[in-house]
């Protein structure tokens, strides 16, 4: 079966105070323009101001960590990201690492992956924390569960991998270098592929009691494609549309980071 998510059911309630979350944008990447409406449009859903920063492509590093140090002594901003990704002459680690942690709502600073990695208290990645609630509300259960992570960004398979250990899963990650990646999905409960390979789990590759979630997202002659097929989705017991599947939950994971910030 296909699953399709609707964000009503994972909306929060929206802000009780003047709350802004202040993007930073470099470059006209296409894809990361669509994000970006999407992301402004929840948060002003919930009574958070989305304020787009655009940069030119030619932008420096200097140029943007200024801005995000001005950004970090503005009371009213709770919440920072950089689009990601970046024009290729630029630091993403180094650019980043700038945001104040309290404000980084990504969780993608060095303070924000070394409070997951210990279990402690911190912003978790959108996808990753999107996942987990999928998760929750469709009622699956992990503990023991073999769950395989095809993909190793801080933005979705490493913070996944912690928080299925937290949920006492069985979590093995891989990647596209892996050679027997496609014969051994079977063995798995649950598989989560983000490597942006369209179409490359295909049916015969899956088992009908399999829950598949898919974060790839691919764009073949205007249309979009996830990493896994739909006829695999329907072969397995349970699979997540591409679009309005995942991608829906990182937007609205977004905005519950910056609603929840303690700033």
């Amino acid at each position: 079966m296909i699953k399709t998510i609707d964000k009503k059911d994972y909306m929060p309630e929206p802000a009780k105070d003047t709350r802004k979350l202040a993007i930073i944008s470099v470059g006209e990447d296409k894809a990361s323009k669509v994000y970006l409406n999407n992301k402004a449009k929840i948060c002003n859903e919930l009574g958070i101001g989305a304020v787009i920063y655009n940069l030119p492509k030619w932008s420096t590093e200097r140029t943007i960590i200024d801005l995000i140090q001005g950004l970090n002594e503005r009371t009213s901003i709770k919440g920072i990201i950089v689009q990601l990704p970046l024009p290729k002459h630029l630091d993403p680690i180094n650019i980043v690492n700038f945001i104040d942690p309290n404000k980084d709502v990504d969780g993608l600073t060095f303070t924000s992956i070394g409070k997951l990695e210990q279990g402690l208290d911190c912003h978790v990645p959108a996808t990753a924390r999107g996942i987990m609630e999928f998760f929750e509300h469709e009622g699956i259960e992990l503990e023991g569960k073999k769950v395989l992570i095809i993909g190793r960004s801080q933005l979705v398979g490493r913070p996944l991998q912690k928080l299925l250990l937290r949920e006492n899963a069985v979590p093995t990650t891989s990647h596209s270098y892996d050679k027997d990646l496609l014969e051994s999905i079977k063995n798995y409960d649950v598989v989560v592929s983000g490597i942006g390979k369209p179409n490359y789990i295909q049916e015969e590759h899956v088992k009908e009691n399999q829950i598949l979630v898919d974060v790839g997202i691919s764009k073949v002659e205007g249309k979009i494609y996830g990493d896994i097929t739909d006829k695999a989705k329907e072969k397995a017991k349970l699979g997540t549309a591409v679009p309005k599947g995942v991608g829906v939950l990182t937007t609205v994971c977004l905005a519950k980071n910056v609603l929840e910030s303690k700033l």
